[in-house]
């Protein structure tokens, strides 16, 4: 029952958001019309992932509540293109932080947050300007660059809570993104009480110091042969030590 009433607190503190900073033109939005700035930005958030021309209609019609009303799907994704995608960054920012400040009525894993990091490399769009973004150089004949980025998720691995995200350049390391999701949790949930496990490959030494300086607690998963050099110096100390005995 905590996330259903913290939910329906959350939704009801909606207009906070609902600002022209996040307007990208400043002569959007400045006519009354069948879309509001606040009905265009929760338009989004009530998507069922149906064709955009069924899903603008439904919502259109719940929202004003008039049945026969109705609106192209060229003018929602006309009127979405000047909203700036940091609205929803804020308003998931907002609502995670909410969420972890009530430590005591989250439930945990010994009183511990169990988290995860890890990152894919997926395809984008391959248009110029994304292709811009994103540093990926145009194709040519002696070499074809996909268009492809890295995302990186830290999630609680109990609730399914995404804590932080980003999309980079496939280049940029899983270290890079790793220290961005630490600096980014760390201003939204206590992390001397959150457990942080990683796949292979995340075993960086940077990765580990960051975490300790956090007061934040690891567990990586590693390959046997990750620590055999210091197993075999240790296992040669051993040795000498008993034999000097």
């Amino acid at each position: 029952m905590f996330f259903e009433g913290f939910v329906s607190v959350e939704f009801g503190n909606f207009n906070n958001f609902v600002e022209r900073k996040y307007v990208l033109s400043e002569r959007a939005f400045t006519r009354k019309g069948k879309l509001s700035l606040a009905s265009i930005i929760k338009y989004l958030l009530c998507n069922r992932k149906k064709t955009t021309l069924i899903e603008v209609n439904r919502f259109l019609r719940n929202e004003l509540n008039d049945r026969g009303v109705t609106i192209t799907k060229q003018v929602i994704l006309e009127k979405r293109q000047f909203i700036d995608p940091i609205v929803y960054e804020d308003m998931n920012n907002s609502f995670i932080s909410k969420i972890y400040a009530h430590q005591e009525e989250k439930a945990s894993f010994k009183g511990f947050h169990i988290c995860a990091i890890d990152s894919s490399i997926v395809e984008i769009p391959n248009t110029k300007l994304i292709r811009e973004k994103f540093g990926i150089p145009e194709k040519t004949q002696s070499h074809k660059n996909t268009s492809s980025a890295r995302i990186s998720c830290m999630v609680d691995t109990h609730w399914g809570f995404v804590i932080s995200s980003n999309l980079t350049n496939k280049k940029v390391n899983e270290v890079t993104n790793t220290i961005i999701h630490l600096d980014d949790a760390k201003d939204k949930m206590n992390l001397t009480k959150t457990i942080t496990t990683y796949d292979r490959g995340y075993n960086y030494t940077e990765l580990i110091v960051k975490t300790i300086q956090l007061n934040s607690y690891f567990l990586i998963r590693a390959k046997k042969s990750t620590f055999k050099k210091w197993q075999l110096n240790m296992e040669k100390q051993e040795k000498q030590t008993k034999h000097s005995m």
